[in-house]
């Protein structure tokens, strides 16, 4: 009976050992793959089927010890590669989706959401009676689609969010190995649960080699640039741009003396060239309509709208691009080309001047605007250049106001006195903004119990202090004041409001006076004061940990109006 059993156990064990060797013999037939479950082996693929590799993070057997190297070789976000050719080599697709993950290390803009990713690669015809000679006889096309959370940051879910982790990713299969069997690129960005692109662009491999060695790593290219691009209208995407990193396009493209223009039919329907009146009526029209939005973005602008400016600015940007387009369609005489083509330099001066001015506003920062406002310059300068060549009236400079190159024109300063009346009018009120610190954790001590309280990864607390004074009483009614609610601070900074959270000293309705705030004091709340009277108090806000006082501010909402202090001594 033992002897039985023995025999049973080793029959058992050889069977598996057979399974064990055919499983492996199989395995080296598959071709590629980096799977994230070993077990699930596909069946080879059946002739003229297309091949679908699945390229994920890399899994090793238990046993098989893991390296350092192996470890930053993982790609921290999963997805997958498919090839719809009928080549049965993976080389192609591996040294895409290598560049793909190298370069997804470093993306800057839209890309730095990105929850998974789809890379497709096409075969493309050679033969030189077919092929697209765009494509440079190249064998292959690669399609990425950016699968990015839906709710990407500001600056994010720009034109240049999304164009400069494309151009990084265009630039990087270029010049990989797969480069010279490449002969387009498309970039895809999309939410996960839509099955249509928000964000596309293509670049073929003749537009490609056209930027030669100017385009680098620290270059992307403008939406102009690309050879196609398709933008969902209903994404509100920003079409703002990086003016001072993006790379020029070469002289011709989009331009009236480009041979793409030349060659189409330069003329209208009649086979005539647009009539001198009628070019003037035209050039004559965008100019105003350019100066109508911008002396719109200087009414916010004068207001502190920021909002509103920014919308303003974004609407520029893209009246500008509108003109542009319709510019290079026109069928202009030979003779004015060159009065056309400086009035579009001052069409795309305009578009740069709206980038410029939707950044200052958007992140209330002082340069971007008056960056943009020597943008303005230029492009009305131009198109009053053109406009004189044919014989209109150029616009007097006197009347085309600029946007305010001040965030907050009437900003105090820290240590500075804001002084205002009370609703009543009757008595006289000051306050400052008289000293800050800041910290990563603060602990609140209140009726007899300690509190720590820890801002969190990428955050800091700022602990404003303020001082209210009565001044005085004009007679008539009460002297007593009442100094605002800690609720009606503000911290603006990079374009977004920080919300007082100053822990109040009441429990329930009674006050205690021992409510402290270590290390930095007593905690600032609603009180009364009489006629003389002084009160300080610590506010507390939680801000990004980059918080740069020199582009922040602190207002107060008084009803009537508004106190602002800009976070910086004069």
């Amino acid at each position: 009976m033992e002897h039985h059993t023995i025999k049973r156990v080793v029959l058992i064990f050889a069977l598996i050992a057979v399974f064990l060797f055919l499983g492996l013999a199989s395995e080296g037939k598959i071709g590629i793959a980096l799977f994230n479950n070993s077990s699930q082996t596909p069946e080879p693929p059946k002739a003229g089927e297309p091949i679908t590799y699945l390229i994920s993070n890399l899994t090793r057997p238990a046993e098989v010890e893991i390296t350092e190297d192996d470890i930053r070789r993982i790609p921290k976000i999963e997805g997958v590669v498919n090839s719809n050719g009928n080549s049965n080599s993976s080389e192609y697709e591996e040294a895409v989706l290598n560049s793909f993950l190298q370069i997804a290390e470093d993306f800057s803009g839209a890309g730095t959401g990105m929850e998974t990713y789809k890379i497709e690669t096409f075969d493309l015809l050679t033969d030189p009676d077919f092929a697209d000679t765009i494509f440079l006889g190249r064998e292959n096309g690669v399609k990425v689609s950016v699968v990015y959370n839906s709710s990407p940051d500001v600056l994010e879910d720009t034109n240049w969010g999304h164009l400069t982790d494309a151009s990084a990713i265009a630039h990087d299969i270029y010049n990989s190995t797969a480069g010279s069997d490449t002969g387009y690129v498309t970039i895809s960005y999309m939410f996960a649960d839509k099955v249509s692109p928000r964000f596309q662009v293509s670049l073929t491999a003749e537009d490609a080699e056209a930027f030669n060695r100017d385009w680098t790593k620290d270059t992307y290219l403008p939406l102009s640039a690309w050879s196609t691009m398709t933008i969902d209208p209903s994404a509100d995407i920003v079409p703002y741009e990086n003016i001072d990193t993006a790379l020029p396009a070469p002289r011709g493209i989009d331009s009236l003396f480009s041979d793409a223009v030349s060659s189409r039919s330069a003329t209208n329907e009649y086979n005539l060239y647009l009539s001198k009146n009628d070019l003037k009526e035209l050039l004559g029209r965008y100019s105003i309509e350019m100066q109508n939005q911008i002396q719109t973005i200087s009414q916010y602008s004068t207001k502190s709208d920021f909002h509103g400016m920014a919308d303003a600015s974004k609407k520029l940007m893209s009246q500008a691009a509108e003109i542009e387009d319709e510019i290079t369609k026109l069928p202009i005489s030979p003779q004015f080309t060159d009065v056309a083509d400086n009035f579009l330099e001052g069409i795309r001066d305009y578009q740069y001047a709206g980038s410029y001015l939707w950044y200052g506003a958007a992140f209330t920062e002082v340069d971007p605007i008056k960056t943009g406002n020597t943008y303005i310059e230029q492009g009305f300068s131009k198109n009053n250049d053109a406009l004189e060549a044919l014989d209109l009236e150029a616009i007097e400079n006197d009347i085309f106001e600029m946007p305010n190159e001040k965030i907050f024109p009437d900003a105090k300063y820290i240590y500075e006195n804001f002084e205002y009346q009370d609703s009543s009018k009757r008595n006289d009120i000051s306050v400052k903004l008289s000293s800050f610190s800041s910290t990563n954790t603060y602990t609140l001590k209140q009726n007899d119990n300690t509190e720590r309280n820890v801002a969190g990864y990428g955050y800091k607390y700022i602990f404003p202090v303020v001082e209210f004074h009565h001044l005085g009483y004009r007679g008539i009614g009460s002297s007593r004041i009442t100094t605002p609610d800690a609720d009606d601070f503000t911290i603006i900074y990079n374009g977004e409001e920080y919300k007082s959270i100053t822990p109040s000293p009441y429990i329930g309705r009674k006050l205690d006076q021992t409510t402290y705030i270590e290390p930095v004091g007593y905690p600032y709340y609603k009180m009364n004061l009489n006629r003389k009277e002084a009160y300080e108090g610590v506010l507390i806000f939680r801000v990004p940990h980059e918080f740069d006082p020199a582009k922040a501010y602190m207002t107060l909402d008084l009803g009537s109006e508004v106190a602002v202090w800009h976070m910086v001594p004069r």
